[in-house]
């Protein structure tokens, strides 16, 4: 998880960087908020998928866990239905149950998540060098646009 984080954190604000430095000043504000959608509904459909995830494989260890511990299939209603279960409530003979359900649940969330943290580490290893401009957007306007005159100049008539 620590790797995970670290390499995510590094990486997101430098392709925020990225993408301000490779577009014209006029769309710096649109390609900012474009990145910050996409980054905003990836990470919801991903926690929302992988939520589903674990909550399915969390349910179906417990329900194992319980057949080979030959438990009622009633002690799984204390579990508290959909939300977290406190330890403390559950019964002692379930309790190593649903810990290690939960174990086994993240550890697939992170084996699903392995091969899309590969595409992306590619993606980023792919991406083209472009040396970041020297001037700010407001010295590259003023670059590419002339300086209005002082004065009226005569108009034909």
């Amino acid at each position: 998880m620590v790797l995970t984080g670290v390499g995510i954190g590094t990486v997101m604000q430098n392709l925020v960087l990225a993408v301000q430095n490779s577009v014209p000043v006029a769309e710096l504000g649109a390609s900012s908020s474009l990145v910050t959608f996409f980054r905003t509904l990836g990470g919801a459909i991903g926690v929302s998928a992988l939520g589903a995830l674990l909550t399915h494989q969390v349910t179906r260890y417990v329900g194992q866990g319980l057949v080979a511990a030959h438990q009622p299939a009633s002690a799984a209603a204390s579990l508290g239905g959909s939300s977290i279960p406190d330890l403390s409530l559950i019964p002692s003979q379930v309790r190593p149950l649903v810990e290690s359900a939960f174990g086994h649940g993240i550890g697939e969330v992170f084996l699903v998540c392995a091969p899309f943290a590969a595409v992306a580490l590619l993606s980023v290893w792919l991406i083209r060098e472009t040396p970041l401009s020297e001037r700010s957007g407001v010295e590259r306007v003023a670059a590419a646009e002339p300086e209005p005159e002082l004065g009226l100049e005569p108009q034909a008539a």
